[in-house]
């Protein structure tokens, strides 16, 4: 066999291994918890609306050995990473915040600034009252 046909039938065998992984399961809900999957490089949903003093989850459920980052600010920012910087988060790894001002905090993923940016938390003063559906 020549070289490129043994490396054609490795790429092969790598991908049909990857193919039967199961993808990480998301963690259970918890209360005063909010959850943000990590999913097809991207955020989802891409912004959440939190009461002041509760934490947001993000988890990381790429089925292909995808890591991600949790970075407050923008790629551009000098002072992105500044409020808060999860280190890079493998599939089935979490990070999680406490919101405890109120504010909107924009985020993004290191690895990935131009497709996961502009992501949002939302964060209402303790006590504000909800819109009416």
């Amino acid at each position: 066999m020549n070289v490129r046909t043994i490396a054609s039938v490795a790429m092969l065998a790598a991908t049909m291994l990857l193919a039967g992984c199961p993808a990480p399961m998301p963690p259970p809900p918890q209360q005063g918890v909010t959850d943000v999957s990590m999913q097809n490089i991207a955020f989802q949903p891409n912004e959440v609306t939190i009461p002041q003093g509760q934490s947001v989850r993000w988890t990381n459920l790429e089925t292909l050995p995808i890591p991600h980052t949790v970075t407050s600010g923008n790629p551009d920012d000098p002072n992105a990473g500044e409020l808060f910087d999860s280190e890079l988060l493998a599939p089935g790894e979490s990070f999680t915040r406490q919101f405890d001002e109120p504010g909107t905090f924009v985020y993004f993923c290191r690895p990935h600034p131009v497709q996961m940016r502009d992501a949002r938390v939302i964060v209402e003063p303790a006590g504000a009252a909800k819109p009416a559906h």
